[in-house]
């Protein structure tokens, strides 16, 4: 089904039965209406941790990955991605984050 034929132009035609709010998009209904069942039908196959979509278990599982892409030079520590390198630093020392160089390592 296309973005527009899920769309009705004239108004919003997903109904929540729990809280009244409605919606343009099927999509979002369904994460929201999922927010209210607790239905969480992505599942990670390392630790059994659900999630509610699909884009949220993808981006859980950049945790496991056992490279770690950005490396901290003060204490060897290792991180996937590199906002959790950049909090990192108030934990080892204060560093202006201007002067934050980081290591990237080849996949």
């Amino acid at each position: 089904m296309s973005a527009e034929a899920q769309r009705r132009p004239q108004g919003r035609r997903f109904f929540c039965p729990f809280c009244g709010k409605r919606f343009h998009w099927k999509f979002k209904f369904v994460v929201h209406y999922r927010n209210h069942t607790g239905e969480k039908p992505y599942i990670c196959d390392k630790r059994g941790k659900r999630f509610v979509t699909k884009c949220y278990l993808t981006s859980h599982m950049v945790f496991h990955i056992e490279e770690k892409l950005f490396a901290c030079d003060n204490c060897d520590k290792g991180f996937p991605r590199r906002i959790g390198f950049i909090t990192h630093f108030p934990f080892t020392q204060e560093i202006s984050l201007i002067n934050v160089s980081y290591v990237v390592r080849p996949f």
